[in-house]
């Protein structure tokens, strides 16, 4: 997956919050509610906290949410993909 799709349908390299635009880009793809991408967005603050201050400072009960939080977002930017952008899937 490319994620200038993500962002506005085209190729973007990484800058300065990057993932937290992506993040915030969600509402206007999928159309995820505030709910998601603030969880989301709490996840992203947490790893990169964990990243690079304190290992071990996520619990197993989080990863497992982080997980399940990722398999339905590749879910649903896979289908949006492929109704939107499917030159995009290869």
């Amino acid at each position: 997956m490319k994620i200038g799709a993500i962002i506005n349908k085209r190729d973007v390299t990484p800058c300065p919050l990057h993932h937290h635009r992506v993040i915030q880009s969600l509402r206007y793809t999928i159309k995820a509610d505030s709910n998601l991408i603030s969880q989301f967005d709490q996840y992203r603050k947490k790893r990169n906290i964990g990243g690079y201050d304190m290992a071990g400072m996520i619990s197993q009960k989080e990863a497992d949410g982080m997980k399940a939080l990722a398999k339905y977002l590749r879910k649903e930017i896979e289908e949006w993909l492929h109704k939107y952008h499917p030159e995009l899937m290869g």
